[in-house]
């Protein structure tokens, strides 16, 4: 059984592919698919009014988070991706809607440019600053709720941000995930292309995909 859980999600037309694989293009066909949003459900639903929710509602975990089936994934809200707590949450409703055990959702992680909230209030240092910080918790993060669901075996976590990208340079990016506990990190050398807007969903009318490169970072939990 194939599955993956994709981090810190905007819009579902900017939603990251979970079926890359790393080293050339590669892909898979993931069945089961989890994906987590920072906003509220009221919030993201604002920003994306474009979007038919088929199901909704909360499941507590000692949490109340709010979830709904999109295209028939898991899409979990008001998760922060840098808190253990409301990721096991987040993969223990994804588990029962989808019936399986917790490590369909822990051995593949995406995530695509991820970056801090209030991204255009700060300077470019800063937001380098505050986006090694965002990497190393979600690390962190990411590696005590796989020990609290009992996961055993290597946990990939796959990032799409360019090389040069000036909020968080491949060098930053690198040194953030080993801080975070990476045991071994590679670059695909191949180039992708990806559909991206900012956090607050502004995207200029005549903005291109971005192309960007795929970081494997691995953990031996």
């Amino acid at each position: 059984m194939s599955g993956a859980t994709a981090l810190a999600e905007g819009g579902r037309k900017f939603k990251v592919d979970v079926d890359l694989i790393f080293n050339n293009f590669k892909s898979t066909d993931r069945k089961y698919i989890l994906r987590t949003v920072f906003d509220d459900l009221s919030i993201w639903k604002a920003k994306y009014v474009e979007v038919n929710i088929s199901a909704c509602g909360s499941k507590a975990n000692n949490q109340n988070k709010e979830y709904a089936i999109i295209d028939g994934e898991v899409w979990a809200f008001r998760i922060n991706a840098t808190n253990f707590s409301d990721i096991v949450t987040a993969i223990n409703i994804a588990c029962k809607y989808y019936n399986v055990t917790p490590d369909i959702f822990l051995k593949d992680i995406y995530i695509k440019n991820m970056n801090a909230e209030q991204e255009n209030e700060m300077g470019l240092e800063a937001l380098i600053k505050a986006n090694k910080s965002l990497y190393k918790g979600t690390c962190n993060a990411l590696r005590e709720a796989a020990k609290l669901l009992s996961y055993k075996g290597p946990l990939r976590l796959h990032i799409f941000s360019n090389n040069k990208n000036p909020k968080i340079p491949q060098i930053d990016l690198h040194e953030a995930l080993s801080q975070g506990g990476a045991k071994e990190i590679e670059t695909d050398p191949s180039k992708y292309k990806f559909p991206v807007s900012k956090n607050d969903n502004t995207q200029p009318a005549d903005q291109k995909p971005f192309i960007t490169h795929h970081h494997v970072a691995i953990f031996d939990i």
